[in-house]
């Protein structure tokens, strides 16, 4: 009976050995593609744990400085090779490689959890790993003592991966590098064009370490549990350092929903870690606030109650005053202020660095910081003023690339074909921004003859694009073929007609009132449910699907005016899509 349970167990065995490695690989293939820019994965922004575990200097190699995930994608990719050759039989040799792995796995997992990372595509690798070890350790027969079989595939395997993740990261390393040195000529142009004022006018900070008047005066935004600060904040020490005509302060944005309704809830410490270096500077000046600063970043901002006590000592703060203070009012109103100033002046991310009140943009060059630095103190009476949120984002589209965007088979455009002024928006019928962005865009239209605006559908659903990463809008496919079948049934007049009724009532939308909605527009029931099932539509929708790829969607709605993207629509509760098409009019 025992050999028989053990036959009819080893297919299943088998199958779920080949489920959890191809977990594992596709996991860690989904960190690779998003260290290469080639998609932004759901829950992996520039704040995200995903984020801050990469830029760790746990999350890359040691001198190559490539992403972790290239080795886990070719680790993964080998055993997975070895696993279908064997069938499943690996011997115990194989057995002690993913030992090995699955023991990287704890002490990585250890590290997101110390650190307080949640990047669910590095829990599901470690996961995935652990279960395949004990699926190994948990069979019915031993392991045999077969050797390093297949030892030529696996390797084979591992080192064509690791030629392809060289290739493609050389690649993508020149272009980052080509963004950044372009990003950091515009932060030197705006130095040199700096105006000669009083610098007490210019963009200030708290808690300044430095000479009062210097050459290079750096404000940080920052927050004390964002890696890309903390390794930031390192560079400036070295500064500071090397360079006494520089100064630094320090405003805060913590990305923490307690204290900052505008941010994302990513860092669950970063806002009592602010009250508490604003503490510091209420007890013990500026003197305390950087001593302060330099214990929490050490500590990436998070702390308990005993570990701070334990701090307070060894900083030589009076417990009671400095607890008195850090849960006063006080420290909050100080977080606060800068949290608005931040979004007064559009902050999407921290860090946000200004020198001399100039934006340090394309900090990832070599050797920025220094050479902006430079080049304040050769201006060292620059005193400017940080432009509006609503001046930064205009300005993110004036200086944005004119692209040819790519041809559309089946255009659906709103005004003259020919206006000078051609606006085009990618976006999902049920998404609330889109929506409210093509209401305003048509409206836009429809008043001006020197603007035409054309849509083209995004749905964020699996089910008709093949480039979705989410399913949040279980009916976006149904809107958008259904606006395809209207115009199939009365052309352009009958597309834009059920686009509008669709804008409006996204909401409502199923099979029953989009039937009734095109029903009362003219199209009879049956003729226009034939249209909808017609195959060309789906092609039509899967190439505006592939061309928002092509612009590297990241985000909808995606936003062209005269060739140049959006980056941002709205500053608050501003749109700033009116003043963009009159400015491109002009």
């Amino acid at each position: 009976m025992a050999g028989v349970h053990k036959s009819e167990n080893a297919p299943n065995r088998f199958v779920l050995g080949l489920f959890l490695l191809a977990a594992a690989l596709v996991a860690a293939l989904i960190q690779v593609l998003d260290a290469l820019g080639a998609m932004t994965s759901p829950g992996c922004g520039l704040q995200s744990g995903c984020h801050a575990a990469a830029s760790s200097v746990f999350g890359r190699l040691p001198v190559l400085e490539w992403p972790l995930s290239y080795v886990g994608t070719a680790w993964f990719a080998g055993l997975l090779v070895v696993w279908i050759l064997t069938r499943g039989d690996i011997g115990r040799a194989w057995g002690w490689v993913v030992r090995v792995g699955v023991a990287a796995s704890l002490f990585y997992a250890g590290v997101l959890a110390g650190r307080g990372f949640v990047c669910p595509y590095c829990i599901a690798v470690h996961v995935a790993n652990v279960a395949f070890l004990v699926m190994l350790e948990t069979r019915a027969q031993p392991l045999r003592a077969r050797g390093f079989s297949s030892v030529g595939p696996a390797l084979a395997t591992v080192g064509a991966i690791g030629i392809a993740l060289a290739l493609s990261h050389a690649q993508f390393a020149d272009s980052a590098r080509a963004q950044a040195e372009h990003a950091l000529q515009q932060t030197t142009a705006a130095l040199q064009a700096g105006r000669d004022e009083d610098t007490a006018k210019g963009f200030v900070g708290r808690h300044a370490r430095g000479k009062a008047q210097a050459g290079a005066r750096i404000v940080v935004f920052t927050d004390y549990q964002c890696e890309d600060c903390h390794k930031f904040e390192a560079q400036l020490d070295r500064v500071l350092a090397a360079d006494a005509d520089t100064s630094v302060a320090i405003r805060h944005f913590p990305m923490c929903a307690s204290c900052n309704p505008h941010a994302l809830d990513l860092h669950p410490n970063a806002c009592w870690a602010a009250r508490a270096a604003e503490a510091a500077a209420i007890v013990g000046g500026d003197s305390g606030f950087w001593r302060m600063s330099d214990w929490l970043f050490a500590r990436r901002g998070s702390f308990t109650e005993g570990e701070l006590d334990k701090g307070l000592v060894e900083l030589g703060f009076d417990r009671r005053a400095f607890l008195a203070a850090m849960h006063s009012e006080e420290t909050l109103a100080r977080v606060r202020e800068d949290i608005d100033i931040g979004m007064r002046i559009g902050l999407t991310s921290t860090p946000m660095i200004f020198i001399n009140g100039v934006e340090l943009r394309g900090f990832e060059a070599p050797n920025a910081l220094e050479r902006a630095l430079a080049e304040a103190r050769a201006q060292p009476r620059t005193a400017v003023v940080p432009p509006s949120a609503r001046e930064r984002f205009l300005n993110e589209w004036r200086t944005a690339p004119r692209v040819v965007l790519p041809v559309d088979m089946k255009p659906h455009v709103l005004g003259a074909p020919d206006a000078p002024v051609k606006i085009v928006l990618f976006g999902d019928y049920q998404e609330p921004f889109t929506c409210a962005a093509d209401i305003e865009l048509r409206a836009l239209t429809l008043n001006n003859p020197r603007v035409s605006y054309a849509f083209r559908a995004f749905p964020v659903n699996k089910a008709c694009n093949s480039v979705a990463e989410l399913d949040l809008h279980p009916r976006a496919c149904l809107a958008a073929l259904g606006a395809e079948a209207a115009g199939v049934m009365q052309g352009e007049d009958g597309f834009w007609a059920l686009h509008d009724w669709i804008m409006t009532h996204r909401t409502e939308l199923n099979d029953g009132t989009l039937t009734q909605a095109a029903e009362d527009l003219g199209m009879p029931r049956a003729d226009y449910w034939n249209a909808l099932l017609r195959p060309e539509i789906e092609m039509w929708l899967a190439e505006d699907v592939r061309a928002a790829k092509a612009l590297d969607l990241k985000q909808i709605p995606l936003i062209y005016i005269d060739g140049r993207r959006v980056t941002n629509w709205k500053s608050g509760e501003e749109s700033l899509l009116g003043a963009i098409v009159a400015e491109a009019l002009r």
